[in-house]
Formats: structure tokens, C-alpha cells, sequence
């Protein structure tokens, strides 16, 4: 058992909600967006500024994918000899498969090509299908490939992994109507 110290514990947030009923989240990830290391948002729930960051080349976004967050894998340590081990971060991995193409020019391929080659210099997000904007992430590393399945019914696609080292888990901000914009 742990200590605890006269006037460490704070309150427990409270959650609102469900009520008599549970309430529930749809998942899916819409659509993940870069912006460049060097811009930072004045206020990142206005719209407008959004639309000026998109128009001045900060910011871009996937066309519409698959995507999904599974349970993220723990790193423990034993942080005390008289207490069991502790989780002390997650890694969390974000994974998305991209359909569209640019059959002529090939723009997919110099898109993916820059966000594998310059992931350093660029922050992450994620924008699900209910409206919810998970990030900006700084620390991420990024898996690319493009695949191709066996016979011409089959779909080309680039198959993305992005994994996040987080302690706590991304609280989301609401944004409607960010869809339209990155469209």
C-alpha cells in the first residue's frame, strides 16, 4: 500500500453524463493531419485560423482513411523496493491505411515520402469521425509503406503506424466542422 501524505490527495474529478443510461463514443479516425514544428495556433478551436494555416502551407491533411487506436502498451519500472511496479508510460499506436491516389503525378507518393523522411520537423493529429481532434503530438515515430494486394480487385494503399509515447492518455478537443475545411 501506498503513503499518502496529509494534503497531497486532490479531488477526483467527477464524470457527467450517462445518467440511467450509457451513453457512447463512435470510434474511427477520419482523417490525421501534420503541421509544421514552427507554427504554433493562437487559439486551435477557431476555424478561420485553421483556414489561414491550411492556405499558407503550415498544415495538411490525409484525404479520408481507415483509421484506429487500440489500447496502448505500458512501460513499467519498479520505482520503490517496497512497492510494486509502476506504469511509468505508454507507447500508443495510431494506425490508418490511405486509398486515395494521384494516379498521374503520384503527389500520394511525395506526401508520404516527405512526412516519413521529415517527421522530426512536423507535429501529428488525429481528427475522428465524430469531430474530436486528438493531438498535437511532437514525439512520434512513423512507419510508411505502400501496399498492394494480390489480384487488380484489390485496392493500392499506403498502410501507416504512428506510435506516441504518452503517460497519460490525449484528452480530445471538439472541433466541428474541421471536416470541411480539410476537404
Amino acid at each position: 500500500m501506498g503513503l499518502c501524505p496529509t494534503g497531497c490527495a486532490t479531488a477526483i474529478p467527477a464524470i457527467t453524463g450517462s445518467g440511467c443510461n450509457i451513453i457512447t463514443r463512435p470510434a474511427g479516425v477520419d482523417r490525421v493531419i501534420f503541421k509544421r514544428c514552427d507554427y504554433s495556433f493562437t487559439l486551435i478551436t477557431d476555424l478561420t485560423e485553421w483556414e489561414t494555416a491550411i492556405a499558407a502551407d503550415q498544415i495538411h491533411a490525409t484525404g479520408r482513411v481507415l483509421g484506429q487506436k487500440p489500447k496502448g502498451s505500458p512501460s513499467r519500472r519498479r520505482v520503490a523496493s517496497c512497492l510494486p511496479e509502476r506504469t511509468v508510460n505508454y507507447t500508443r499506436t495510431w494506425s490508418w491505411k490511405d486509398s486515395n491516389s494521384d494516379n498521374t503525378t503520384f503527389t500520394d507518393y511525395d506526401f508520404y515520402q516527405y512526412v516519413d523522411q521529415y517527421q522530426d520537423l512536423l507535429h501529428i493529429a488525429f481528427y475522428t469521425c465524430d469531430g474530436l481532434l486528438f493531438g498535437f503530438f511532437e514525439d512520434f515515430s512513423l512507419d510508411v509503406d505502400d501496399t498492394r494486394g494480390e489480384t487488380n480487385d484489390e485496392d493500392a494503399a499506403f498502410e501507416v503506424t504512428c506510435e506516441v509515447k504518452s503517460r497519460l492518455v490525449a484528452k480530445p478537443i471538439k472541433l466541428t466542422g474541421l471536416s470541411a475545411i480539410l476537404a
